[in-house]
């Protein structure tokens, strides 16, 4: 695979916030503030990988992380194991909405982490993968990381 490939099927607002340091402190405070070694993540459309691995530098138990694009799921792959983290962080290549306890994630976990909010909270099914989380994918207390959007 060829970084030129990888490029080529993400789309060019992706580039734009995985190079928004503004964005990505704020993540990383967050998840470091809530995450625990007592943490399970579920990380859903998680894209490069940084969240998983800010979530891993913060202590974490351990990371599940799920993207339905083979090819940028492979590259978070490769990004997770150059950065030593790929003990703590387990790939899933699947459509977040198909995801079961026992199928392709072994346990529920505690704290929900994405960064799907979209410029319209209709895309990328921003509404709907959460509350697919929470109905099944989840512990009863989880914590959401963000926990919440508005629009200015």
């Amino acid at each position: 695979m060829t970084e030129q490939a990888v490029r080529r099927s993400i789309p060019n607002w992706h580039w734009a916030i995985a190079g928004d340091d503004w964005r990505n402190e704020a993540y990383d405070m967050a998840i470091r503030a809530n995450i625990t070694s007592q943490s399970n993540v579920l990380e859903i459309g998680s894209g490069t990988g940084i969240l998983s691995m800010m979530a891993a530098r913060a202590g974490t138990a351990h990371v599940y992380r799920c993207e339905i694009k083979p090819v940028v799921e492979e590259a978070a792959r490769q990004n997770i194991t150059r950065n030593g983290n790929a003990d703590r962080i387990t790939v899933i290549e699947a459509d977040a909405a198909t995801l079961t306890i026992g199928e392709n994630l072994p346990q529920r976990c505690n704290v929900l982490l994405h960064e799907i909010a979209f410029n319209d909270l209709l895309a990328e099914n921003v509404l709907q993968l959460p509350h697919h989380a929470r109905a099944g994918l989840l512990e009863q207390a989880a914590l959401y990381l963000p926990e919440r959007i508005w629009s200015i």
